[in-house]
């Protein structure tokens, strides 16, 4: 395979980002000590799979949306002349095979949640509220937040309390990511005519929604360490990172310099590389 064909492979079904997601099985499986590498292989492949072939089938939706938008205009979709019907087959085979590895090998359950999510961002997320609603955000991020979900039903045959626990995490970390996006880019939202937070309700009502936003992700994390699922190796640092994060937001507001909410997005990447590397450590700490 050339070079070109890797790299159009690389963005139209986006494997570092699917990796994000499968990522945030890890700490379920250390959590309830799960040494079985068969578990772990096919939950995280069929999850892998499953990812994949969303953000795919999310391209060939937003071709035309795509074309406006600077962020977008260079994806392979829209600059190079392949066939969408080939991505459509490869993403369908993506999203069977993954579906059934996780029915077949791990459980239903699994497969539902995974199944969820993957008609949450396409059919709900991208097709109904894109355009027309706010919440999309909200709604799109639960399929985002369902990694933990997937792999806990995998492990148990249901979820538990420490489950939903993470998934709220994820849930609530998504919304002050993508608005700090958002909000770089609500030129190309705009264009796109897509119904982004700043875009409908301006960029002030955008950063309290941030902020309000932290602060839940803040006490959920407050709750977990009540309920003994974290430590302090965990919630320290994370809380502190998240109270700079709200420092920053408010500095924004306050300078209206987009370099500032553009470096907020990308330390929010780094804040949820952070937490989860720290979750990890701590269940290696305690649970082994």
């Amino acid at each position: 395979m050339d070079k070109n064909k890797i790299k159009s492979f690389y963005q139209l079904f986006k494997p570092g980002l699917a990796l994000n997601i499968v990522i945030t099985e890890i700490p379920v499986f250390l959590y309830h000590k799960i040494d079985s590498f068969e578990l772990i292989f096919f939950t995280t492949i069929g999850t892998l799979l499953c990812a994949m072939s969303s953000f795919a089938y999310n391209q060939i939706l937003e071709q035309k949306r795509d074309q406006v938008m600077q962020r977008t205009k260079n994806r392979y979709l829209v600059q190079y002349e392949i066939n969408p019907d080939k991505v459509y087959y490869l993403a369908s085979i993506m999203i069977g095979l993954g579906s059934f590895i996780l029915g077949y090998f791990v459980g239903i359950l699994p497969m539902v949640f995974a199944l969820l999510a993957f008609f949450n961002y396409i059919f709900v997320y991208t097709i109904w509220l894109k355009p027309r609603y706010t919440i999309n955000t909200l709604i799109g991020g639960l399929s985002g937040a369902i990694g933990p979900l997937i792999a806990e039903s995998a492990i148990l045959g249901n979820i538990t309390t420490y489950g939903i626990f993470l998934f709220l995490l994820l849930f609530l970390w998504q919304p002050p990511h993508f608005w700090a996006l958002a909000i770089f880019r609500k030129d190309d939202y705009e264009k796109a005519h897509l119904a982004m937070l700043p875009v409908v309700k301006g960029i002030d009502f955008t950063l309290k929604q941030m902020i309000f936003y932290f602060y839940l992700f803040i006490f959920v994390i407050m709750i977990g360490n009540y309920l003994k699922f974290v430590g302090a190796i965990f919630s320290l640092p994370t809380i502190l990172f998240t109270v700079y994060l709200i420092y920053k937001i408010k500095f924004f507001k306050k300078k209206q310099d987009l370099a500032i909410i553009r470096s907020i997005f990308f330390f929010t990447i780094f804040q949820n590389i952070l937490w989860h590397l720290l979750l990890v450590i701590e269940n290696l700490v305690l649970y082994y």
